[in-house]
């Protein structure tokens, strides 16, 4: 966030040198806390977020098994030098932590400053950080690392004995899913991480209400954890050949489940470095975002239901109100995700007109012509 994006009731007078260690350590304590809670503090992430690769490949066995934990510092290690000519030469930056922090420090001295849309921005794009930058992190190295583990299950499988819907099954569908979901958390990663004018990413907004908050936050632990005991159900992306005797309904389903995921992870590359949640960054209309306004949001929910279906089948002949209870379920679940881009459209109108412009040359939320 700039300078001129910040208004405190009794502005501090800085040097350039003096707003330099201001921004750095500023940020390096928030930095330091995230890490503190998600690598110490934080019990219920840590058993959560789990994920670990010992990297193997042709014969070649790494001797450290790299872990979460590992990973994260060395990414919060790597950025923090980053930062120091970062806010070197960017003097008239003001990070998002030092205009908290000045807040704070005014608060503390007693001049009495008001909560105003800058701090309250700066210190809600702090949380959106602390929560969605470990986990997809996390998200990352867990599917680099299920990644790496089949293309070695793929190579050691050449004359094996398996039939090929048994390979398929068991290393192919598998490997291709997970290379689309790097794909898929590359950008994210990345674009929580970093605010660059050369990248045009700079958060220009981040949504202010509860209901926008609540609604996203419920798709993402812990939160969607409490949510799934009341809808339970869990989502997949295969469906297991007993559910699909016949062969040409099994590789139908499952290799459209992977053209759906493929194309909500070109969605995702579609946005580049602009991914976030919660945030305005800007209006992207390339891609499938041409097409419809939230093209992530349905195929996702889309290959869900394609999913589901098998396994519905089973639960109705089991009993009706199994059936109906998952069957409802799944719907809640596309309630919400038809809620999220709801609350997203609104925080984006309230920020300019450039979303309006775009909503006239994209009509359709969903499904073109339809919704």
């Amino acid at each position: 966030m700039h300078r001129d994006h910040v208004v405190l009731a009794r502005p501090m007078a800085l040097s350039s040198l003096e707003r330099f260690f201001f921004n750095y350590f500023s940020t390096a304590v928030v930095v330091a806390l995230a890490v503190a809670f998600y690598t110490v503090f934080g019990h219920y992430h840590i058993k959560l977020f789990s994920a670990q690769w010992r990297p193997e490949m042709f014969g070649y066995v790494a001797v450290q098994v790299w872990h979460f934990r590992d990973v994260l510092l060395l990414v919060a290690g790597v950025y923090m030098i980053l930062l120091l000519p970062f806010y070197w030469f960017n003097p008239a930056v003001e990070s998002k932590a030092s205009v908290v922090f000045r807040w704070l420090a005014c608060r503390a001295v007693r001049c009495s400053p008001r909560i105003d849309t800058g701090v309250r921005q700066a210190a809600l794009s702090i949380l959106l950080k602390f929560v969605f930058i470990p986990f997809c992190i996390n998200g990352l190295w867990g599917h680099f690392a299920v990644l790496n583990n089949q293309i070695v299950a793929a190579i050691n499988s050449a004359g094996s004995a398996l039939d090929t819907r048994e390979l398929y099954s068991s290393i192919w569908h598998n490997l291709i899913m997970n290379l689309i979901l790097v794909f898929d958390f590359v950008p994210f990663v990345v674009g929580y991480m970093v605010e660059l004018p050369s990248l045009k990413n700079r958060v220009r907004s981040v949504d202010d209400t509860l209901l926008g908050w609540v609604v996203c936050l419920a798709c993402y632990p812990p939160f969607n954890e409490s949510v799934g005991r009341f809808l339970s159900w869990a989502t997949r992306d295969f469906v297991v050949a007993f559910m699909l005797p016949s062969p040409v309904l099994f590789y139908t389903v499952n290799i459209s489940l992977l053209v759906l995921f493929a194309l909500y992870a070109s969605a995702s590359v579609s946005l580049g470095f602009k991914c976030c949640n919660l945030c305005n960054r800007g209006v992207i209309a390339t891609g499938l975002y041409g097409v419809v306004r939230h093209p992530a949001y349905f195929l996702k929910n889309l290959a869900w239901w394609v999913a589901a279906v098998p396994v519905l089948v089973v639960l109705f002949r089991q009993s009706f109100a199994l059936g109906l209870y998952g069957a409802l379920s799944l719907a809640a679940w596309t309630c919400i995700y038809a809620a999220r881009a709801i609350t997203e459209e609104r925080h984006l109108l309230r920020s300019g007109d450039e979303y309006a412009v775009y909503m006239q040359r994209v009509r359709w939320r969903f499904v073109p012509g339809l919704i």
